[in-house]
């Protein structure tokens, strides 16, 4: 059975699917540089899962344009905006990219910057170099927008391969960025080596241990014989690393999973593309250790189909937008099946005969009143159609206009819950833009505007059954100032933001972000409001710092030169890892937490000898520190803190105690 952990990803990615006709036939942008000035010959790229394709990578090119003067770029023949990744490179310059499914009515708009460079080396478990290895960065950015990479970018933009001496190497990163690495080799674990790497960084070590597999049959249950052509797929833990891996059985009803991690995994009989499977079957909770085969056997039996016609109460038809259900078995409401329906609003699920109930409909501009007591009947061999009623959410309707109260077409439109991910919408031809009234909330909501060709801003609150928006846009106040350390010496490349101050409710989003140039000074554009700032600081090395913005300071033109002073977080600490035997350990990652702060940004991997050395601590009471093996699946298993005195640790590595 499918678990509601392996989907929240998913379910984060379908909550942005536009619903907008114009956004699903014409896909259209503006690259910038770092300057947020029009890029001129930048290369953008479109890609979309193949048809039938049977793994989250299995991507095809459907598109690339070059920017001319203005860094515009469409795509024709139209493009569908709803299932592709586009991203944007050129030479000298690091990448950017984007998930149109995401950005709401809005056309996209990429940035790309200086170009990093990160590299490191990928050896055996043994300490020889492998050559050949596949190696994707996964990219966390917070500048200019907070974006993660969900799965390995499709192409080539952000994939390497080991030399000869197990060396790869990346030079078109984003300097904001924190990184992930995805790795990949016949006859070794996939492993991801998941942490707070830094572009810069250089010496990083990481360690493939040999693969474990799955082996086993798939039989029918009422007759044992066995069953060709059975899809399986494989879903790791959380403390496996692994995303997902797929095989299909052979005329003997054979199957083979390589290439696996440490730790636990679910299996399961699944479709190709969007076909239901034929059979049903799963097993749980199945160990792999590397270097080890694990043997096991599924008993399939035959399901039935369930068919629901997502249907607009107020005329009796279907609703022929994207949308995800998930169903739950009468007996265990825990488990989540979940669908999709798209074109024609159907949705579709095989499953085992029993009861279930319809427990989440996500779907954007609707809602779904669980019926109570409903319940619907699967039948083996059978399939039966209901319709699942949903009642449209009322809208709330704004408009958009400059100083001189002339409505404003274009401006893009960014809505600030005060819980959830920030939704970006667009202003049509007459300046009028539309959110559901579910997302304002209980109380309220922010709504920031800006038109960055007409360089005006504008930020209001939205009430819950207040009369709908008017925003009327102004030029933007410039805060200026430097970031300094403790010396008064200017702190390059720190990343500062400023946030909305909601008092005793607490900060909500990011408005404004920038980075510190060589000479420590940063600038961004604020809009003036009634409501106060929290500007905020933070540099590798450096704790994390804040000051609060007044209201009343905001005054229209140049804003008041706030100097920031960071404290140096020059603690190191040094350690050594071992594994449940007490040998030492290779290849572990380590990373840093105080106690109610955010993570420290840098992560450090430990050496052929299980040492490593964590810098740019804070003196905090207290810290946490983690650790992790890629590939083997192995975390730390006890509690790990330091104090301020603490300057050596040993920290013990094994399976998690929570698969």
């Amino acid at each position: 059975m499918h678990k509601l952990i392996a989907h929240v990803a998913v379910i984060g990615l379908f909550m942005g699917i536009s619903t907008h006709a114009d956004a699903a036939d014409r896909l259209t942008g503006l690259v910038v540089d770092e300057d947020a000035k029009p890029l001129d010959g930048a290369t953008v790229t479109a890609f979309q899962a193949a048809p039938g394709a049977r793994d989250e990578e299995e991507h095809g090119q459907v598109g690339s344009v070059v920017t001319g003067p203005d860094g515009r770029f469409v795509f024709e023949p139209p493009v569908d905006a709803s299932s592709v990744t586009v991203v944007a490179g050129k030479e000298g310059k690091c990448l950017d990219w984007a998930y149109p499914s995401l950005q709401r009515y809005a056309e996209l708009r990429l940035q790309l910057g200086p170009a990093a460079l990160i590299e490191g080396e990928v050896v055996d478990d043994t300490g020889r170099p492998l050559a050949g290895v596949t190696v994707d960065a996964l990219l966390r950015l917070e500048l200019p927008a907070a974006r993660q990479m969900y799965s390995p970018l499709p192409g080539q933009a952000l994939k390497a391969r080991t030399d000869a001496q197990g060396r790869f190497r990346f030079t078109n990163l984003p300097r904001a960025a924190t990184i992930t690495f995805d790795l990949c080799a016949p006859g070794h674990a996939r492993a991801l080596a998941d942490g707070h790497f830094l572009p810069g960084q250089k010496g990083l070590r990481f360690v493939l241990p040999p693969e474990g597999r799955i082996e086993g049959t798939v039989v029918e249950e009422a007759t044992a014989r066995p069953l060709a052509d059975v899809r399986l797929s494989a879903m790791g833990s959380v403390s496996s690393g692994m995303h997902h891996t797929s095989t299909t059985t052979d005329k003997d009803g054979h199957f083979s999973l390589t290439g696996l991690s440490g730790g636990k995994y679910s299996i399961e009989i699944t479709g190709v593309g969007e076909a239901l499977p034929d059979w049903i079957g799963s097993q749980d909770k199945v160990q792999v250790e590397p270097g080890k085969t694990s043997a096991v056997k599924i008993e399939a039996t035959t399901g039935g189909t369930l068919e629901f016609v997502l249907t607009d109460i107020r005329v009796n038809v279907p609703v022929s937008i994207p949308a995800r259900i998930s169903v739950s078995p009468m007996e265990d409401l825990r488990i989540r099946e979940p669908a999709f329906a798209a074109k024609g609003g159907v949705a579709r699920l095989y499953l085992r005969p029993g009861d279930y109930v319809v427990t989440d409909v996500w779907i954007v501009g609707f809602s779904y009143a669980q019926e109570k007591g409903k319940s619907f009947q699967v039948h083996a061999g059978k399939t039966e159609r209901f319709a699942l009623p949903l009642k449209p959410v009322p809208q709330v309707t704004g408009v958009v206009r400059d100083p001189a109260g002339k409505p404003v077409a274009g401006a893009q439109v960014r809505l600030l819950p005060l819980a959830g991910a920030a939704k970006d919408l667009l202003a049509d031809d007459q300046g009028r833009f539309s959110i559901d009234s579910a997302d304002i909330g209980p109380l309220f909501c922010f709504v920031s505007v800006r038109h960055p060709q007409h360089n005006l801003v504008a930020l209001e609150v939205v009430g819950r059954g207040e009369p709908p928006p008017e925003v009327t846009l102004q030029p933007p106040v410039q805060v200026t100032g430097v970031v300094l350390d403790s010396r008064g010496r200017p702190v390059a490349g720190a990343k500062v933001q400023a946030q909305i101050s909601g008092s005793h409710l607490g900060r909500f989003a990011v408005v404004a972000a920038a980075r510190t140039e060589r000479d420590g000074l940063y600038r961004m554009e604020l809009a003036g409001m009634s409501l106060d700032y929290v500007l905020s600081a933070a540099a590798p090395g450096y704790t994390l710092t804040e000051m609060l913005i007044p209201q009343h300071q905001l005054a229209q033109g140049q804003g008041k030169m706030k100097v920031i002073v960071l404290q140096s977080a020059d603690r190191v600490v040094r350690g050594l890892v071992v594994d449940p035997e007490g040998k030492p350990l290779a290849g572990v990652i380590i990373s840093a937490k105080s106690m109610g702060g955010p993570q420290f940004p840098d992560s450090a991997v430990t050496d052929a000898g299980g040492r490593f050395t964590l810098e740019h601590l804070s003196n905090d009471p207290v810290i946490y520190l983690f650790a992790k093996a890629p590939g083997r699946g192995w975390i730390n298993t006890g509690s790990n803190t330091i104090g301020p005195g603490d300057r050596e640790v040993v920290i013990r590595v094994g399976p998690s105690p929570y698969d």
